[in-house]
């Protein structure tokens, strides 16, 4: 409500610089003026609502001590109950001990499911490796597990369509 009355006043006591609509002010002028229409009882008006905010309004507290233990019982409160959370969370040595178990089984997951989903991208060098150990180094795998050359994508449609043969 203080909050209310504060606006209004602040609004009212703008009231006698407001602008006539119609009449249009000079956009040079350094100082604020008063409209044509504002009346003797408007000028009051504006004054006393001006005064109004200018002077502090009154607060009404309760006695220090009291207030000191308000503050320091909310204080007390807000400690218990974060000190009873806390005391909630904490976990025992077999807790723990579960907790690090799990996370190393986890760890060992990722790693293995690492290696496994990228083996498609190195397997033509693990069978090469492969035939370079069981040979014992005579053979490097190259000639067993060659890749078949790809034709041109070029040459192949031009003998599709002009049903004319390339050599390779």
């Amino acid at each position: 409500m203080l909050v209310h009355l504060s606006l209004a006043l602040l609004f009212s006591s703008v009231q006698g610089y407001a602008t006539v609509l119609g009449r249009q002010t000079s956009l040079r002028s350094s100082s604020p003026q008063m409209s044509a229409s504002a009346s003797r009882r408007e000028a009051v008006l504006g004054f006393a609502s001006a005064a109004a905010l200018v002077t502090a309004l009154p607060a009404f507290a309760d006695d220090t001590e009291d207030a000191v233990a308000r503050i320091a019982a909310r204080a007390k409160a807000e400690n218990a109950a974060r000190d009873a959370k806390m005391a909630a969370t904490v976990k025992t040595e077999d807790q723990l001990a579960d907790e690090q178990e799990g996370n190393k089984r986890l760890i060992g997951l990722a790693l293995l499911a690492s290696v496994g989903l990228s083996v498609p991208f190195y397997s033509k060098n693990l069978e090469r490796l492969g035939t370079k150990v069981a040979s014992g180094g005579k053979d490097d795998g190259y000639g067993k597990y060659k890749e078949k050359p790809k034709k041109d994508a070029g040459k192949a449609a031009a003998q599709f369509f002009f049903k004319r043969g390339y050599e390779d």
